[in-house]
Order: C-alpha cells, then sequence, then structure tokens
C-alpha cells in the first residue's frame, strides 16, 4: 500500500462523491477533489469502464469506480480508522442500512431538487457563490444575492434543457415526478422522526463512531438535502436534530471511539428495518423479478397509485452482494444476524440469484451534460 494523495472524481452537489469525501475526511487522507460531471468522456471514465461518479485514483495509481466498492477498498486498507465493522451482526446491519441510503434516498434527492425551483437555485447559485464570493449559498447576504443574480441567472438559463430532462425522463425512471412522487416526503418525513429519536440516544448510527452508513447520510446533507434550498427548510422545520448530525459526522474524524460493544444493533433500528421492508424492499422484490422476466416496467405501488419505473440492474447487483456476504457467515454467525435482524428483510436479500445476472451498462449509458455545466460546481 503506497503512501500519498489520493484524487476524487465527481461533484460537490454529487450524493455519492459527498458520501466518498467524508470517508476520506473521516480518515485523514490527503486527497484532492477533481471536479468532473457523469458521462463525460474524459480518461478517468476509460479508466474505470464507468461513467458514474465518483471514482477514486488510489497513490498506487489503481482507479475504482462506486461508492461502495470504494468504501470497502479504504475500509480494509486502514483497519484502525475503519467505519464497517467486522462482527458479523454490526456489518451486517450496516451495509443493509447503507444499501437503504444509497438506493431509496437518492428519490429524495432527485424529488427535492429538480422538483423545487429555489432547490435549483441553490444548486447553481452554490457554484457561482463559491467562485464569485468564497461563501456558500446559504451563507450570502441579500445584499450580495443583488450582486451575483445575474450570473445565477445566466447559469439557470444554460441548463434549463438539462433541468428539463431531469423532471421527465430521468425523473421517471427514480419515480420522482411530481405525480410519481408523492410518498418521497411521507416516508422521509418519517425517517427524519426516527433518526431524530436514535440521535436522543446515539451520537452516531452504532453508537460514538461513526459507519459507511452514516457517511451516506451526511454526503446526502452535504450534497442536497443540508444544501438545496427546499429539503433544507423540511428538515430545518421537521427534525433540526438531523441536520446537526449530518454536519457534525462531516466534520468528524477517527479516534478512539468505538461502535456499541457486545456486537448488537440499537433497538432504535427497528423503524428503519420496518420502513425498509413498507418501501424500498417491496421496490427490489419487483425488481429483481422485473429482471428475470424481461419486463419493460417495475410497477410498485406505495401506496400513491401504481409508479412505473424501468428496471436498473445496479439493485439487484447490490442486493446480491450483500447475499454473498451474508450467506459466507459461518452458521453461529448467521444465528445472532437472523435474530438481530427481522426475517421480512433478510428473506428479500437471500433470494436466489437470476439465472443470468444483469450486467451494467458502465460507460454507454449517456449523460444529459448542457453547456457550462460547470458553474454548477
Amino acid at each position: 500500500m503506497f503512501p500519498g494523495h489520493y484524487t476524487l472524481y465527481g461533484s460537490k452537489r454529487s450524493y455519492f462523491t459527498a458520501k466518498v469525501e467524508n470517508m476520506l475526511r473521516f480518515q485523514g487522507l490527503p486527497y484532492e477533489l477533481v471536479e468532473k460531471m457523469p458521462h463525460d468522456g474524459s480518461e478517468i471514465e476509460r479508466r474505470t469502464g464507468s461513467g458514474a461518479i465518483p471514482a477514486l485514483v488510489t497513490p498506487e495509481d489503481w482507479a475504482l469506480a462506486d461508492s461502495t466498492p470504494i468504501g470497502r477498498l479504504l475500509n480494509m486498507r486502514f483497519p484502525d480508522k475503519a467505519f464497517i465493522p467486522s462482527s458479523p451482526v454490526q456489518r451486517t446491519g450496516v451495509l443493509l442500512l447503507e444499501d437503504w441510503f444509497d438506493e431509496w434516498f437518492m428519490r429524495v434527492a432527485m424529488y427535492t431538487r429538480w422538483n423545487f425551483p429555489e432547490s435549483v437555485d441553490a444548486l447553481v447559485g452554490s457554484g457561482v457563490s463559491m467562485r464569485v464570493l468564497g461563501k456558500s449559498w446559504h451563507e450570502v447576504t441579500e445584499e450580495e444575492h443583488v450582486q451575483i443574480r445575474p450570473l445565477v441567472e445566466e447559469s439557470l438559463e444554460r441548463i434549463a434543457t438539462f433541468r428539463q430532462r431531469m423532471t421527465t425522463e430521468v425523473a421517471a425512471a427514480y419515480g420522482t415526478t411530481p405525480e410519481q412522487g408523492q410518498d418521497v416526503m411521507v416516508w422521509f418525513g418519517d425517517f427524519l422522526d426516527h433518526m431524530a429519536h436514535h440521535l436522543e440516544r446515539y451520537p452516531f448510527l452504532l453508537g460514538d463512531r461513526p459507519c459507511i452508513a452514516d457517511f451516506v447520510l451526511s454526503g446526502g446533507f452535504a450534497a442536497h438535502f443540508g444544501n438545496d434550498t427546499w429539503p433544507r427548510e423540511f428538515v430545518r422545520a421537521r427534525q433540526p436534530s438531523v441536520l446537526a448530525y449530518a454536519e457534525r459526522c462531516w466534520d468528524t474524524q477517527a479516534g478512539d471511539t468505538t461502535w456499541i460493544t457486545g456486537d448488537q444493533l440499537p433497538d432504535t433500528w427497528a423503524p428503519f428495518f420496518s420502513a425498509m421492508e413498507e418501501h424500498y424492499l417491496r421496490y427490489l422484490e419487483a425488481n429483481r423479478q422485473v429482471l428475470a422476466s424481461g419486463t419493460a416496467m417495475v410497477e410498485v405501488d406505495f401506496g400513491f397509485g401504481s409508479v412505473a419505473t424501468p428496471p436498473r440492474a445496479y439493485q439487484e447487483l447490490s442486493r446480491l452482494d450483500i447475499r454473498g456476504e451474508i450467506l459466507a457467515l459461518s452458521d453461529t454467525d448467521a444465528a445472532l444476524v437472523r435474530q438481530a435482524v427481522p426475517a421480512g428483510v433478510l428473506d428479500v436479500y437471500l433470494a436466489p440469484p437470476l439465472d443470468k445476472p444483469p450486467e451494467l451498462a458502465g460507460n454507454k449509458d449517456t449523460f444529459p451534460e448542457p453547456e457550462g455545466i460547470g458553474v454548477l460546481e
């Protein structure tokens, strides 16, 4: 393992880039963030075979894409600064929450960013305010808002086509159009309530030390929920302690703190598992069935009518990754996991693989990059 700097390719306003950046910050690793958009045809995409962000280049000049395997690598490299437990119950629990936060909370990010003009203002304005004033959008005074408004309007005009697609075609893929996404703020609000209750007892998800699931949330807040105006105000009005938690997690470095002793999961996680079963795992099951049958669309009713979205290979491959982790446990450890995690959750993750595993599209997908998108950063 070579010493030296890491290079993180991605965007300050990217959910998963911020997740990885929080890992690097927690471990105190020297790094540089190089701004890039997804699927921009850059050299790093050729090296990783993926157009998605983030991508990470290690001091050995290894290039990796995807926040989950990047996290596994960093955790393995620095065991004294680990953010994934090694004990069976806590490791399984953390990986389950990471998957839920990764794949399902993106719906909140998509819905609250593109359907509300004030959030788009914050997205674009944050890039302008940092470039011109050296401060975040939420620190800008009224007088400074007037000063930079022409630049913000110019940038908004440049991304008009991009924004239109993000609220139609791309939003349809996530079920986050205004019509499809009616459930989003209902369950997200419930989650904030349950998280605030958890935080009354613990500073982080698993006690006194952050884990990788914390970094998904803190990254989501840094890039979306705590930056975009509409969700930021929603969280502040609903449960401001969750916003404070995310900011605290962003600034926490590895030290002598520990997770809950005895390889236990907090009882305050029970509502999290229930919410997973009610929403995300219903989608995960339907997605698997559609991939198996070759059907064009996944249809799931979350309580506001049927939502139809295209099937996604990544969710199934992520499920299989966690399935492999669980199946690799000894009989004794597996029994402990079954005692700690609801059967309804484990049953979905332990469902057998498809006859032919789905393949990721890699860099074959295209991303609608407008001219001047750099102003977002």
